[in-house]
């Protein structure tokens, strides 16, 4: 009531998509969720990709949109969202969305039903950050922590690639980390592009 009296959408959308976090969440912790499927425009889109962030990794997690082909950092952040464009708007159903909404829910089947062992024998679990000028340095480390029994997740040290890999320490999927790169860091002192 109090949302609907202010008459703000944008603050609407906010709450919609904290609301819908929760939602996921909670089905998710229950073991009732086996993955996510958004649809719509900007706004639809900004509730469901904020759902969806508040997911774990390799919960399946699929945004059908018509932003998926500008910039989708917004949407995607540092989590594993998979963006498909629409191509047209959603607004009824037509020979193109039929095809676009097919694939979609195809390729959301084929990630929940799928039962792929990803789990690591691994010693302990290394983050790795790597760029074109680190990565000589980023192989041969890698290497010599395999060799050692330890699984190297390497990073692409993009501003996103930094804050995946601490999303990752946070759940406690990464036990340590190898920051070779520091480009995040010195863009976020002199005012880069790829700053964390």
């Amino acid at each position: 009531d109090a949302l609907r009296e202010v008459g703000d959408r944008g603050e609407a959308m906010e709450v919609m998509g904290d609301g819908a976090a929760a939602v996921v969440t909670r089905l998710h912790d229950e073991g009732t969720l086996d993955g996510v499927l958004g649809l719509g425009g900007s706004g639809n889109t900004s509730v469901a990709t904020t759902a969806m962030r508040a997911l774990p990794y390799g919960v399946p997690k699929l945004m059908v949109s018509t932003m998926a082909s500008g910039d989708t950092r917004p949407y995607v952040g540092s989590r594993d969202v998979t963006m498909m464009y629409s191509v047209a708007d959603i607004e009824g159903l037509n020979q193109l969305s039929r095809r676009v909404l097919s694939n979609a829910a195809l390729a959301m089947v084929g990630m929940v039903d799928a039962d792929v062992d990803v789990g690591s024998d691994a010693a302990a679990t290394v983050g790795v950050t790597m760029f074109g000028v680190t990565t000589p340095c980023v192989k041969a480390a890698r290497a010599w922590l395999e060799e050692r029994d330890y699984e190297a997740i390497v990073f692409h040290a993009t501003g996103t690639g930094g804050q995946a890999m601490e999303d990752l320490v946070e759940q406690g999927v990464i036990d340590a980390t190898l920051d070779a790169t520091t480009t995040e860091l010195a863009d976020e002192l002199v005012g880069g592009v790829l700053s964390a």
